[in-house]
């Protein structure tokens, strides 16, 4: 077992020293190696050691201090050494890595040499990481000591907002905040298992219940959790509902937003004590509407991702998410699926269903009548609902069998129904490359407003055009948008507000859609701080969950280590049968991973099926599921990280309409053109350094000054309500800075993106200061909120301009620029970005 042991320190040691990217097989088949206890026992005992190594700067070898594990022989400490900033974040990356590995991987806690470094090494520890390590082991738990208080320390933490609502920055991210990130794929996951359900619904109720002893914000959590445990996945008992709707009553006449949140978490809740699994069916119809007879557009599972290639994270994710693609079931699949769903999770067939006999001409007939009756249950009162309920699906059975053994004419379809499931979602990427600043030519603007015309611009219209195309309803086409990036708004947001001028050829079909944006930081930018703000939900979620998977280890390996992989990449004993096994069925010849039924590590993994010994993802009498792993898919970080994105596409239903700005740009030649723009306008001093950081003819000329821009402004005042007033123009003086602002960079700014009006602060100076500003001449003079303001620079006889900066991009030279709404103050025009939670 030592042998075993340093072998994978050898493995773990070769993966930290040489970073890189995974590709799918070997990412699948490095998990693969972990299906065993012992595997991931030997891997956790790895990386701990590595912790200590890193939190006490030991200068030993990590292979030879493995060693020394084994021989029971202490650590050989350094007094002399120091911890260098790539060691810590290394170091959060080993804690981020055992959280997930205690999550949703099994450990053997009788492991020797594990207990061992638990009992006697971890005293070396200091004392800050004994604390982290603490946080660690209650996650160890939670697969061998699976009870009422495991659930607990994980829901308090699930629900622990304070902790992401300061977060400022995706580098900022403490271990602790990345670590909790995963909790609610976990609990999600456990209410799969019938031994779970009960201890996470009673646990949740009872944090309900103290709702005195907690603080507001976090109530908001609570209730949240309870939808989405409700509505997307749907294993609560009828007993569950009716205490849910009970506590809810409670929140009914609170403020908003928690009163407003409790009434439809309410109107939920009753109609799942009528129907159950209503709000998880409609989700699934809404994204398959042929469940119901309706054709639809064929899109309404796709979602178009607009990424940066050159941001390290979004090409990251978008390989993760690619890792993960999985077999679509056929659409004969799907409606059996949901047939059996209707009527298993509602009554307990006393006859057998005939399923495999069914032809498709019968499943969409049967389909169609199941949903009638579940339609018509939720209309009867409370106290008639079940019964009216049973008694109509049974006869809806006998029927089935009736039809099946005297009618059907039609060859069966001879398939079998699997556990229901959301369908994944198809995510398609766009790769955009960052905004490259030249002339814009006049052939290249548009419509009468004189808009530029983007590189991407011809691919989203494309989309748009496609997808709205097939109007099956009255009702708008969702079309989704998935922007990764934070300043790729400015080019989003250019296009769409090209395509709804009343000019451009799409602008009447961009009327028939509902076009919903995801937004995913990945980079340093204001707007993923804002969402972060008004929706901590969010900031879990989308924000430091990606980075959570990014730290997992391995996430990331080199082309160097592939010989290593194809072979001898195993963390458990190549002497075992299961190694073995592991090799031969981990992949097949496509790349995509295979499971049989023997390689389910164990039952701690899978569902147990009330009444059901099936392991291979067939469908159970009784309505539950009867494995995790029934699709093919594995527990690894990538899966995890698909299946939030899933959830947040399909989950997040709060609209932050986000106002959209534009900024009319005349040049000292009689060049204009109009510049849409999304966070904000600045020009002065930091657009001159910009200017000549970038533009070699002035980078160039040594004897180049600052000088600040002589300019006049006007302005319409508008109040926080939106109600404007003309205020008198300011006459010409020199100004450092004039910063126009929608979405806010920093806490001192007061500026509502949600509202049609910008945040003004101009910091003006005098002519004898007009040159580099220090930092006292940089207190502003001048700061309102306006609906319209135009800079001017008034003198043109002598040529004087200046450049501004649009969404931190340059434009220029100029000598006037008129910022307005898109639309104007009649017409706000906006777009709609998702989140969780109301703000708070």
């Amino acid at each position: 077992m030592g042998d075993d042991l340093i072998v994978t320190a050898e493995i773990l040691n070769s993966l930290i020293e040489q970073g890189g990217r995974l590709v799918y097989q070997k990412h699948i088949s490095f998990w693969a190696a972990l299906e065993t206890s012992e595997g991931v026992t030997s891997y956790v005992t790895c990386l701990l050691v590595k912790f200590l190594a890193l939190d006490l700067s030991l200068s030993s070898s990590f292979v030879d201090l493995v060693r020394n594990l084994t021989l029971r022989s202490p650590p050989s400490l350094d007094k002399n050494a120091s911890v260098q900033p790539e060691d810590k974040n290394l170091k959060n990356s080993i804690i981020c890595t055992l959280n997930y590995l205690g999550l949703f991987h099994r450990l053997n806690h009788e492991d020797p040499h594990l207990k061992y470094f638990l009992e006697s090494w971890s005293l070396f520890l200091s004392e800050k990481a004994k604390a982290e390590l603490e946080e660690v082991t209650k996650n160890f738990n939670s697969f061998f000591a699976e009870g009422n208080d495991i659930i607990v320390n994980l829901l308090y933490q699930c629900s622990d907002i304070n902790n992401v609502s300061t977060i400022a920055d995706i580098n900022d991210l403490t271990p602790q905040q990345l670590s909790h990130s995963m909790i609610n794929s976990y609990l999600r996951l456990s209410l799969l298992k019938n031994h779970q359900t009960k201890f996470i619904f009673d646990n949740l109720f009872v944090f309900l219940k103290h709702h005195s002893l907690i603080p507001p914000n976090r109530l908001l959590v609570l209730l949240h959790i309870v939808n989405q445990f409700v509505s997307y996945t749907p294993h609560a008992t009828a007993e569950h509902i009716q205490t849910a709707l009970s506590l809810c009553k409670s929140f009914y006449l609170w403020p908003s937003p928690h009163g407003d949140y409790a009434r439809e978490l309410m109107q939920i809740l009753s109609i799942e004590a009528k129907a159950p699994g209503t709000a998880f069916r409609k989700a699934i119809i809404d994204e398959n509407p042929m469940l119901r007879g309706n054709p639809g557009t064929g899109n309404e599972r796709v979602v178009y991702v607009i990424y940066d290639p050159t941001l390290p994270l979004a090409i990251a994710l978008r390989d993760f998410i690619e890792l993960t693609r999985q077999n679509e079931s056929s659409p004969q699949q799907l409606k059996l699926d949901f047939l059996a769903h209707m009527i298993e999770s509602n009554i307990n067939p006393t006859t057998p269903v005939p399923y495999e006999e069914m032809a498709e001409e019968a499943v969409s007939r049967f389909c169609e009548a199941a949903l009638d009756i579940l339609d018509q249950t939720v209309l009867v009162s409370q106290e008639q609902s079940e019964e009216f309920r049973r008694r109509q699906m049974h006869a809806l059975v006998d029927d089935i069998i009736n039809f099946v053994n005297t009618q059907q004419r039609q060859p069966s379809l001879n398939i079998k129904p699997k556990p229901m499931q959301f369908p994944s979602v198809k995510f398609h990427f766009i790769s955009v490359q960052p905004e490259i600043l030249k002339p814009f030519h006049p052939n290249q603007l548009e419509t009468s407003q004189r808009y530029p015309k983007r590189e991407i611009q011809e691919i989203i219209c494309k989309i748009v055009a496609q997808d709205a195309s097939v109007m099956v309803s009255e009702e708008k086409v969702v079309i989704r948008f998935m922007v990764m990036g934070d300043h790729l708004m400015h080019k989003v947001t250019s296009v769409f507000t090209t395509m709804r001028h009343p000019q451009h050829e799409l602008s009447k079909v961009v009327k028939r859609t509902d076009i919903r944006f995801f937004f995913i930081p990945c980079d340093s930018g204001s707007f993923g701080g804002w969402l972060v703000k008004r929706d901590p939900w969010y900031a879990r979620h989308a924000l430091a969950l990606p980075q959570a998977a990014m730290r997992v280890i391995p996430s990331k390996l080199t082309s160097t280590l592939t010989s290593m992989i194809d072979g001898s990449l195993s963390l458990i004993p190549n002497k075992s049968p299961s190694a073995e096994k592991s090799k031969s069925e981990v992949s097949s010849p496509s790349g995509r991973s295979t499971i049989s039924a023997s390689q389910v590590p164990s039952a701690k993994l899978s569902v147990r099926a009330a009444s059901s010994k099936n392991i291979n993802g067939e469908y159970v009498k009784g309505g539950e599921v009867a494995s995790i792993i029934a699709s093919n898919m594995k527990i690894t970080p990538s899966f995890i990280l698909r299946l939030e994105f899933e959830n947040f596409v399909r989950e997040a239903k709060v609209k932050n309409e986000i106002q959209l700005f534009q900024c009319e740009c005349y040049s000292p030649d009689g060049f204009y053109f109009t510049m849409p723009f999304f966070k904000s306008a600045e020009i002065g001093y930091k657009t001159w350094l910009r200017v000549t950081e970038e533009d070699p003819n002035y980078s160039s000329s040594k004897s180049l000054k600052y000088v600040a821009p002589f300019l006049a402004l006007k302005f319409t005042q508008m109040n926080l309500s939106g109600v404007s007033r003309t205020t008198p123009p300011i006459e010409s003086q020199y100004y450092h800075s004039i910063s126009i602002i929608n979405v806010p960079n920093n806490p001192n700014q007061s500026a509502d993106p949600t509202k049609p009006w910008l945040e003004v602060t101009a910091v003006e100076v005098d002519k004898k200061h007009k040159g580099k500003p220090s930092m006292r001449e940089m207190d502003p003079t001048l700061i309102a909120h306006v609906g319209m303001i135009e800079v001017e620079w008034e003198d043109r006889k002598k040529g004087e301009s200046f450049h501004i900066l649009l969404d931190d991009i340059s434009y220029g030279p100029f000598n006037r620029v008129k910022i307005t709404n898109v639309g104007g103050l009649d017409n706000p025009q906006s777009l709609s970005f998702m989140s969780f939670l109301p703000e708070i």
